[in-house]
């Protein structure tokens, strides 16, 4: 069994032409006794982003057995749907002999508040 083991005080690696990838067979564990920073370049540019490309993103640990997995939302859609839920709560309160006409309004509502949680992200 081959193996690099780097030992010291201060370790940096550079590269000024290309990528520095770092790949594995099973896991990549990196740990630190402070924090872990990850910084690209100009915020305002698409391409400098951080990426996370999984089947599935947990965010946490589960530090209590009672407490169980939850789905994050998708915020741009939840302040859209709870948007939508405060224009028909106000048509309720102005006009509210209409408000049998909106029922099929509450009902897509209702549909679209399922979408708004992620399939892959998920927290404790």
């Amino acid at each position: 069994m081959d193996r690099v083991s780097v030992h010291s005080e201060y370790v940096f690696i550079s590269s000024s032409v290309d990528n520095i990838d770092i790949q594995s067979n099973k896991n990549i564990n990196t740990y630190a006794g402070g924090s872990i920073t990850y910084q690209t370049g100009d915020p305002n540019n698409i391409e400098n982003a951080f990426t996370i490309n999984s089947q599935n993103i947990i965010l946490g640990l589960q530090a209590n057995p009672t407490i169980t997995l939850e789905s994050t939302v998708k915020s741009d859609q939840l302040i859209n749907v709870l948007n939508q839920m405060l224009s028909i709560m106000s048509d309720i309160a102005t006009n509210p002999g209409e408000s049998k006409y909106i029922t099929e309004e509450i009902t897509l509502l209702s549909q679209q508040l399922n979408k708004i949680k992620s399939q892959t992200t998920k927290t404790y």
